[in-house]
């Protein structure tokens, strides 16, 4: 019975993916504007002749060569640091609007709701802070088994699988009882960001073994599609040779990659919050 409600809960979410391809829109513009961020970033530091390799082997001196020139000029060493953190603030600025967006979206479609545009903006704007404290609290908590326990290990063990073992367990287990903190925000009644946490918390410790059974669904999809995706890689740079090509096949692979990645991020997403929704 449980492994019959997983697969129809996998038909759900990809159902939705496949009907309402909305869905894909936010994601879409925030590549297309990341794009054009670092494009203009390259442009703004004079740093596209990084991807112009007339001879081979004149690429570490090129390195060389723009590396000192930044920092014996003042000035394009601080105008490439102040692009750098006004890349990276609207990046992060630009990413969280999206993801809010995202998840409404999902909210939507998951209640069979039909788009408008008006309230879909208005119901955005309300989860926007929630989310980024959400997010704030569980990157911070997330980087705590390696912060702590990694150098302990490094200094135990050495450079190692065990090193990397126990933290990697700890992770793991952090993201099993977080696991449904963004479907309960956005489901749910509450919308103050630790009342948030400590409801999913609460709900793992309710439900593990189904929260542990729906992180490992999302764990396997997740190592298929990305062993799929590097080979994908391996092979097409092969076909790549010097020159221009090289900045015109980071571009593209890195379009194509950001596809699949946001594919696979909308179907997890999907997928927990018709988990949560028909968890009972």
């Amino acid at each position: 019975m449980k492994e019959a409600k997983f697969i129809l809960q996998i038909r759900a979410s990809l159902a939705i993916l496949l009907k309402h391809p909305l869905l894909f829109v936010p994601d879409i513009i925030y590549i297309l504007l990341t794009v054009a961020i670092v494009l203009a970033f390259l442009s703004i530091n004079d740093m596209f002749q990084f991807f112009i390799i007339i001879k081979e082997g004149t690429y570490v001196e090129m390195i060389k060569s723009q590396y000192f020139s930044f920092t014996e000029n003042l000035n394009g060493f601080v105008k490439l640091i102040a692009s750098l953190v006004t890349l990276l603030v609207v990046n992060v600025l630009i990413g969280v609007t999206i993801l809010s967006m995202r998840y409404t979206l999902i909210k939507n479609y998951v209640n069979d709701n039909k788009f408008k545009f008006k309230s879909f903006y208005k119901e955005n704007k309300r989860y926007i802070m929630s989310l980024i404290v959400i997010k704030v609290f569980l990157l911070a908590v997330y980087a705590i088994p390696f912060a702590v326990f990694v150098p302990v290990f490094f200094k135990w063990f050495g450079v190692g699988f065990l090193s990397l073992l126990i933290p990697v367990i700890l992770y793991i287990f952090l993201r099993v009882i977080f696991f449904f903190a963004f479907p309960l925000l956005y489901l749910g009644k509450r919308r103050n960001p630790f009342v948030v946490i400590k409801d999913s918390s609460n709900f793992f410790s309710k439900n593990k073994r189904y929260t542990f059974y729906c992180l490992i669904i999302v764990l396997v999809v997740t190592a298929i599609l990305t062993l799929a995706t590097s080979a994908m890689y391996s092979a097409a740079r092969s076909w790549v040779g010097g020159g221009a090509e090289i900045l015109f096949f980071a571009i593209i692979m890195f379009i194509i990659g950001a596809l699949i990645d946001v594919t696979l991020k909308i179907w997890v997403e999907t997928f927990s919050f018709v988990a949560y929704k028909t968890r009972f």
